[in-house]
């Protein structure tokens, strides 16, 4: 009896082989680490680089905006080693590329090889390619109907080479990924803006009621090891899991690290930091440190506090000594971070 399957049912050669399926994945693992934990003004640049060892560009365009009813209006541009003329001489000659353009809207969201669609006589290549000495270009159009923004991005060789089949598949698998990074990256970007300085050493993680990490990030971890250098997970050290559960601190401060436990529920969010100097200062002093930068006077912390103006006097000083400070307008100024 003959066993073979149908001829419609076999198995057809894999584009891609599973080596390069797992540098995709690690290269996605890679954009997510990096949309959190990159400068916006670096971002597109990193990013590209990073994805260079997939499809290997010169250059490349990252940009979008929204449709109005005469043209496509810019709401940001990323040029990656590409001369800032190409904006000027696309603006020029944009009218003479028009079908290009709708040639990448009608295929919105997949990717576009010109060598493969855009004929070798067309003003593109002689407005665009050859000034800049590019001579491919693998570009994706993407639009988010809910907002109406629409996404472009654009890789180009001027090696003399063309980008593949394989490339072009590879592109169009990752530029979501590409676009959702940047997003992620631009929300954080405005997050620092209005947080505190301290928000960038703060490291994160997942445990559950019985101290045991769930995830967690790889800064956290490498700071548990500078408090514990032998430690292993799941379960966070005794020590400091024994303080945080406490129900009223939260808190662990060791001789390095701060940690700190958010949430009530099953899952909570553990927070590591640097041990900083302010850590050094105990309760009192961190409320008199407080009120003094705020404003008040010695008698008038004192008041307030029901102590003795020397008392508050000698507690000042203490602080400036653990500080490093020396008055109170550089006090007010480290406290604003915190």
């Amino acid at each position: 009896m003959d066993h073979q399957l149908p001829m419609n049912t076999r198995t057809q050669p894999a584009l891609y082989d599973v080596d390069t399926l797992q540098t995709i994945s690690s290269w996605i693992f890679r954009l997510q680490e990096l949309s959190t934990t990159t400068e916006l003004a670096d971002f597109p640049r990193v990013v590209m680089e990073s994805l260079k060892p997939l499809i290997p560009h010169q250059s490349a365009f990252w940009g979008g905006g929204r449709l109005s009813t005469n043209a496509a209006i810019l709401h940001y541009v990323y040029l990656v080693d590409l001369d800032v003329a190409a904006l000027t001489a696309w603006e020029k000659c944009k009218e003479q590329v028009d079908d290009v353009v709708r040639m990448l809207v009608e295929h919105q969201g997949t990717a576009i090889t010109f060598s493969d669609k855009v004929p070798l006589d067309h003003p593109f290549y002689s407005h665009l390619y050859h000034p800049f000495g590019i001579n491919d270009v693998l570009s994706i159009y993407q639009f988010d109907a809910q907002l109406g923004i629409y996404h472009v991005t654009s890789l180009y060789r001027n090696d003399g080479s063309i980008f593949t089949e394989a490339e072009r598949g590879i592109f169009q698998a990752v530029a979501r990924h590409l676009t959702s990074a940047l997003r992620t990256c631009q929300i954080a970007h405005i997050k620092r803006l209005n947080e505190s300085p301290l928000i960038n050493l703060v490291a994160k993680a997942i445990v559950d009621t019985e101290g045991v990490i769930h995830f967690a990030e790889d800064r956290l971890i490498d700071s548990l090891r500078t408090e514990w250098p032998a430690w292993e997970g799941p379960w966070l050290p005794h020590q400091a899991w024994s303080d945080l559960s406490k129900k009223k601190a939260h808190r662990f401060t060791g001789k390095h690290i701060v940690l700190s436990l958010e949430g009530h529920e099953t899952l909570r969010l553990l927070c590591a930091r640097p041990k900083l100097a302010i850590d050094e200062l105990s309760c009192r002093e961190r409320e008199v440190a407080k009120l003094f930068a705020s404003g008040l006077s010695h008698k008038e912390i004192a008041q307030h506090l029901t102590v003795s103006p020397s008392t508050i006097r000698n507690q000042i000083n203490a602080i400036y000594e653990k500080l490093g400070l020396s008055d109170k307008g550089a006090l007010s100024a480290y406290l604003s971070q915190f």
